[in-house]
């Protein structure tokens, strides 16, 4: 236990050291986050999937408990915010953010041995995370408010246990080891896509450690063999509790398109995903990239060519291939593109090349004595990363005003139906059940975009789900209700009886668009 105290407060001493030397990138970070992102204290209109918790949270933890996120109910258990509180949401997702940029750099430090500092590290530590909290993939997960605040402190977690693997990799403490595998169940269990991302962050700290600690090769397989063993261990607890005591949904079984596309099938859409990535085709992907993919391909084949060592020298090649393959690790196991928000790879995958690239770029000997090219190569890193750190931030900054205007589209709509239905009913808070038929799309103009999530109307979604209208209807009710309503959802058999009724009826806002069905009130939002 006494090497243990000295290496923790080994590790607390140097990081203490580390927050010391950045603490002015900590103050910038702060600025930038709450600038970029303070689109998410306007909270009185919720997102997607939001209402749901807002109006009925016993129903929501119950379903993520059924597809197996336990650690994020558990954490809202235990942080007191079962009951959702939407502006202290935002607030503690951002606020965590922090330290969730500045460890990822320090992993990295760590896995190379260097913890004690070096020139330019403040820049570095800056770009990683202004690269990783500008990128609309993460602006996407940020929109969830509902689960956002647990997803970043499981992030934080992630770190933890990335760091505890290292220690158990060099120390066979085996402390550390079932630290990890314990800490990593709230993790995996609240968020499916930190399982790509735990392996994303394991690659690169066994790149960085076979670069700046370098052993045989053997003794490389040994710390890539303890990162596997601990990972494995982590998952198949995860899958064994997930299995045996919570999970009752064949929501996440779903998501595996193999059987459904055939292998060929799954191939392209694997493919597909890896060109739209690369040469920056879609929303949420930049071809800058590519470009710093490129970078740090150069400087690693450099770097390799100089060692004039094979074994090595095709070793580093090799994680180099599975640091790049990593924003497409979910891709492989579902064979098919996964929906945005799961893609959380990628910003990380995005900030860790740059700091890749840096951090090497500091450190490579042909440049130690060539001042004048280091300095022209190093602006012009920087000027990539700034690039990429602009482009990323204005599609952020497009998807907050898309959804704004969304925003007050549905608030708009809402208030007209919620006057509409009283003035039918004749009551003032009409308790009763709600059929809306139809579907009502977010008006927008030409300098919106549309997200995955963001910018879409509550009014426009689930609407081809099927039973037809069941589960769009009651996420409209759901939103209705989160906004002071008390309104009924309407069961799969009352949407039916509705059904024979709709085709002699106007859509809304005809004074006409509102009829009974038996003791339901049923509202064509449309002709559709």
């Amino acid at each position: 236990m006494k090497q243990l105290h000295l290496t923790i407060q080994e590790l607390g001493t140097a990081f203490l050291s580390y927050i010391r030397r950045v603490r002015y990138v900590v103050i910038a970070l702060f600025a930038y986050i709450f600038v970029l992102h303070f689109h998410l204290f306007d909270t009185m209109i919720p997102g997607i999937d939001t209402e749901h918790l807002i109006s009925s949270p016993k129903a929501m933890y119950d379903s993520w408990l059924g597809i197996g996120r336990q650690g994020l109910c558990l954490i809202k258990l235990l942080s007191g915010n079962s009951l959702y509180n939407p502006d202290f949401a935002a607030m503690l997702s951002l606020l965590l953010l922090i330290p969730v940029c500045l460890i990822a750099p320090f992993l990295g430090s760590l896995a190379s041995g260097n913890t004690e500092g070096y020139p330019g590290e403040s820049w570095l530590v800056f770009l990683f995370g202004a690269l990783a909290v500008s990128h609309p993939v993460l602006t996407e997960q940020l929109y969830f408010t509902l689960q956002s605040t647990e997803v970043i402190f499981s992030l934080l977690l992630l770190e933890l246990c990335l760091a505890g693997t290292h220690f158990w990799s060099v120390s066979r403490n085996p402390f550390w080891l079932l630290s990890t595998i314990l800490v990593l169940q709230i993790p995996f269990s609240t968020y499916q896509a930190f399982v790509p991302l735990f392996i994303t962050g394991a690659v690169g700290m066994v790149f960085l450690q076979s670069l700046f600690c370098p052993k045989a090769i053997r003794e490389q397989l040994r710390y890539v063999g303890r990162f596997i063993l601990a990972f494995l261990c982590s998952f198949l607890l995860n899958q064994m509790i997930s299995r045996f005591f919570f999970m009752d949904s064949t929501y996440l079984g779903e998501q595996f398109s193999w059987t459904e596309f055939g292998f060929s099938g799954g191939c392209l859409k694997i493919l597909s995903h890896i060109r739209d990535i690369f040469i920056g085709n879609g929303t949420y992907y930049f071809i800058e990239f590519l470009l710093l993919c490129i970078v740090l391909l150069i400087i690693v084949l450099w770097h390799c060519l100089s060692e004039k060592k094979a074994g090595t020298a095709l070793w580093q090649l090799f994680l180099l291939l599975a640091w790049f393959a990593s924003p497409f690790y979910l891709s492989v196991l579902l064979g098919s593109r996964p929906v945005i928000r799961a893609q959380l790879v990628l910003p990380f995958s995005t900030a860790g090349t740059a700091f890749l690239c840096g951090y090497l770029f500091l450190h490579w000997k042909p440049f130690a004595s060539r001042k004048v090219c280091r300095n022209i190569a190093g602006f012009l890193l920087i000027l990539l990363c700034l690039d990429t750190v602009y482009q990323e931030a204005s599609v952020t900054s497009r998807l907050y005003y898309t959804d704004t205007i969304r925003k007050q589209g549905d608030f708009s709509l809402a208030l007209s139906l919620q006057q509409d239905i009283d003035a039918f009913t004749g009551e003032s808070d009409y308790s009763g059940t709600v059929i809306f038929w139809g579907r009502r799309q977010a008006v927008t103009n030409p300098s919106c975009i549309q997200g995955d999530i963001m910018g879409q109307s509550f009014f426009d979604w689930d609407v081809d789900a099927e039973p037809h209208y069941y589960y769009s209807s009651n996420r409209i009710v759901d939103f209705l209700n989160s906004l002071g309503s008390s309104y009924l959802k309407p069961t799969a058999e009352q949407i039916e009886q509705a059904a024979s009724l709709m085709d002699s009826v106007p859509g809304y806002p005809s004074p006409d668009s509102i009829i009974w069905s038996g003791d339901t009130v049923v509202i064509k939002l449309s002709e559709e």
